[in-house]
């Protein structure tokens, strides 16, 4: 669009020293000034546009720093079933086997359902599943994609059976009865490493996200949610950046990759690292790189599988599971740390957040011995039980924390209840100390699904968190109600805060001079609409590095 200034606006610049302005200046996909009007006519030349935007809000582009984005692509084949029009799980697999009477096996070989409700799974087995289908592979996911159900026939076609080792220090496996025979159900996605031989034999795979036919249409959604930036739960694999290449040699990625290399325990470390350095030394180009490892340290508070410091209400042994001690989660800190990248952690439970802030600490005061520092970033992701001083703990030591905004009103629903007991339960979600002690607090999405594509919208998830209200929860407010989250903070949040994550901060997540030219105009000011219709808030406009993506600018 070459170069233009942008007057008459009302300008949230998400930059602290000048949070305001009414005009803003651009040339080619750079900012070069944003301030008053009156300053940029005083010295731009007659060849540089001027529009009125006649009072419109203009903000930074959304920075989304933690979501499964090619996941959510990979998903766009799955059976969605409306959970809520259920009364029960048989009801659900009955539907599920009338799909399945529906599409014969030669049309449809294997069953990905979602979503089920999370309780739903705790009295669930393979049998249940075979009465309705039994002549191919079905999987049936909870709504948080932390467990699944699965057929015999899956099972047989995994070749997971009595003998199939059981790891007890992860939470990721396949469940087993009294002798050892896989129950149906699994744990956190234990079964994506033996899906090749399952492909393998029933000759068929899923439509591969590297197609931009596939994966073209999520990114265009994120894009008309206002989001230009967004930083992978973890990286699938070299398909991943593939897809991305190829929309970006058509020129249509209109967004900032960041991968993400996954590691389970630290033998495994080395192996992420050396990825991460491939992908880069493969891939890393103007809008994608690979800065970050990932690591889930706990699993999630529904299925018990969240490390916490007091027990189960109903089992006095049972702590929950940590995938990671605080001596070798400081060692993987150190290594990440020899290797210039950054690190996040998948945590519920407060034991894991006590662990992984230990850590940080040890680590960190052990290279402050050896005259070295700690320069990585650490992000704690999800946060949904801890205790207060951990949390002032957390900012003294530099520690990003990372919320999912769309889950605090209470979208879990309250399977954890009876694992943590009212007290805990009742202190989730439990965020404005961070703000309080001065932490860099992201935000982001996490979903993983197409059936959750629409809680990728900012705005929708911010009116969640603003008010606890959740219009797919069970909960009218979701306790505390103190914890209602500052839009501001928020908005922060999903701006410079998360561009921090990303180690782009110097490039995008606010609107300053230099900076990259990515902004939304919206269709109202987001400070001044009531909180609970926060989510009917719209871009009319999205502009990245200069040019429109979504709509255009008034002439």
């Amino acid at each position: 669009m070459g170069e233009y200034i942008l007057y008459h606006a009302k300008i949230w610049t998400a930059e602290n020293d000048a949070e305001w302005a009414d005009a803003m200046w651009v040339s080619g996909d750079k900012i070069l000034a944003v301030g008053a009007y009156q300053d940029m006519e005083d010295v731009a030349s007659a060849h540089v546009r001027r529009i009125d935007m006649n009072g419109q809000m203009i903000i930074p582009s959304f920075v989304d720093c933690h979501v499964h984005i090619t996941t959510v692509a990979r998903s766009s084949w799955l059976l969605v079933l409306d959970k809520d029009s259920y009364a029960d799980l048989d009801a659900m697999l009955a539907d599920i086997g009338k799909y399945a009477k529906q599409h014969p096996v030669e049309e449809v070989p294997y069953i990905y359902a979602t979503p089920c409700l999370q309780e739903w799974m705790e009295h669930a087995d393979k049998t249940m599943l075979d009465r309705y289908v039994s002549d191919r592979p079905v999987l049936l996911c909870d709504e948080g994609f932390h467990s699944c159900l699965i057929n015999s026939r899956m099972l047989e076609l995994l070749e997971v059976d009595e003998h199939t080792p059981y790891d007890p220090t992860t939470s990721m496996n396949y469940a087993r009865d009294a002798h050892n025979v896989p129950t149906g159900i699994v744990y956190e996605h234990r079964y994506e490493a033996d899906l090749p031989k399952m492909y393998e034999k029933i000759h068929w795979c899923p439509p591969d996200q590297s197609d931009p036919a596939v994966i073209g249409p999520i990114l265009k959604q994120f894009n008309d949610y206002g989001i230009t930036a967004v930083l992978d739960g973890f990286t699938e694999g070299d398909e991943t950046f593939e897809g991305l290449k190829r929309i970006e040699e058509k020129g249509e990625l209109h967004m900032y990759y960041r991968g993400n290399s996954l590691f389970k325990k630290l033998s495994d470390l080395p192996d992420a690292i050396e990825q991460a350095r491939r992908w880069n030394e493969k891939y890393q180009d103007s809008k994608m790189q690979t800065e970050c490892i990932k690591l889930f340290l706990d699993g999630t508070n529904e299925l018990g599988t969240a490390a916490l410091m007091e027990p189960f209400v109903e089992d006095p042994d049972n702590y929950g599971v940590i995938n990671m001690e605080e001596k070798e989660l400081t060692e993987a800190m150190l290594q990440i740390n020899e290797a210039k990248l950054d690190l996040q952690i998948h945590m519920v439970g407060d034991r894991a957040f006590h662990t992984a802030v230990n850590a940080v600490e040890n680590a960190k005061k052990k290279l402050e011995q050896e005259g070295k520092k700690f320069t990585s970033r650490v992000t704690l992701l999800h946060c949904e039980l801890t205790k207060p001083e951990d949390r002032r703990r957390a900012a003294e030591l530099g520690i990003y924390i990372n919320i999912t905004p769309h889950w605090n009103g209470g979208i879990f629903g309250d399977a954890a209840l009876k694992i943590v007991g009212k007290e805990r339960f009742d202190t989730f979600y439990s965020f404005r100390d961070f703000i309080r002690y001065g932490a860099v607090l992201s935000c982001s999405s996490d979903i993983v699904s197409i059936e959750e594509l629409d809680r990728a919208n900012p705005f929708a998830a911010m009116q969640i968190a603003a008010t606890r209200r959740d219009p797919q929860s069970c909960f009218e407010e979701r306790q505390p109600a103190s914890e209602k989250l500052p839009v501001r903070d928020m908005m922060l949040g999903f701006t410079i805060e998360g561009a921090k994550c990303m180690h782009m901060e110097k490039e995008i997540g606010s609107l300053a001079k230099g900076k990259k030219a990515n902004f939304c105009v919206l269709n109202r000011n987001v400070f001044e609409v009531p909180v609970d219709k926060l989510g009917t808030t719209e871009t009319v406009t999205v502009v990245f590095e200069g040019s429109p993506v979504k709509g255009g600018l008034p002439y």
